[in-house]
């Protein structure tokens, strides 16, 4: 599938007005160089920034390797959210350490949002994915977290440039429909898997679909989920399809 170039503009599609969806992969398919990847497809989710996010001269380096009309996405750096981390390379204190993850509203976690938008920028991202993981639950105090992260470290940040869109991936027993409202709330991407879903959720303008195939990450996809992923797609005014299965 093939989708026009995104605009230099806001990213919010006026009511009514649909954009061509950007679908790619959750990483370059193993074996697959970029240049072949990049003529086909024109959308890439990029995990550079996940474990530790590089210095933005090599990010600016990668991005002037890929075409210019390519759009990429980035995962946000796992610091921020999750609740272990691996293969962590930067030296955090014992103190910032028991800061850090779960939206935890510290002066670490700040930081290392602040260093996810840099580096997103430098790399060209027009999303960031934060992804929360199972622990963070639906409850009360987890929902009053997310609010005051969005409230007191996405939107209080300035940025030179215009801040990538944030996209939301709850992990675990959220339902579709509290994601869905939650993140109209806050203004934020709800991104989900719409294929286990039984009944779709409540409908919303803007939607990142993360494909994981029926069965988790190794399962097969056939004509069938195609066939239903573009009926999704095309309820929504804004939309990004990744394939996230081997």
């Amino acid at each position: 599938a093939t989708h026009e170039a995104a605009s230099s503009q806001s990213m919010s599609a006026p009511t009514g007005a649909s954009r061509a969806p950007r679908i790619g992969c959750a990483g370059l398919p193993l074996g697959l160089f970029p240049a072949r990847y990049f003529a086909r497809l024109s959308f890439l989710e990029s995990d550079k920034l996940f474990l530790d996010p590089p210095k933005p001269s090599r990010l600016v380096r990668w991005r002037s390797e890929i075409p210019e009309n390519a759009r990429v996405s980035a995962l946000a750096w796992q610091v921020v959210a999750q609740e272990r981390f691996v293969r962590l390379k930067t030296r955090f204190s014992p103190e910032e350490l028991a800061g850090l993850g779960m939206l935890r509203p510290s002066a670490a976690v700040r930081d290392a949002w602040e260093r996810t938008v840099a580096a997103s920028l430098a790399m060209g991202a027009e999303v960031i994915v934060l992804e929360t993981p199972p622990a963070f639950t639906p409850s009360l105090p987890n929902r009053a977290a997310l609010r005051c992260f969005v409230a007191e470290v996405v939107r209080a940040q300035k940025t030179p440039m215009a801040p990538p869109i944030v996209a939301w991936e709850p992990r675990g027993m959220w339902e579709p429909a509290a994601l869905v409202h939650l993140a109209q709330e806050l203004d934020l991407v709800p991104v989900w898997d719409p294929l286990p879903l039984e009944e779709p959720p409540p409908t919303c303008e803007r939607v990142y679909f993360r494909v994981r195939g029926l069965g988790g990450f190794r399962g097969s996809l056939d004509e069938r989920h195609m066939d239903r992923l573009a009926e999704l797609v095309a309820g929504h005014t804004d939309c990004w399809v990744v394939f996230a299965n081997a």
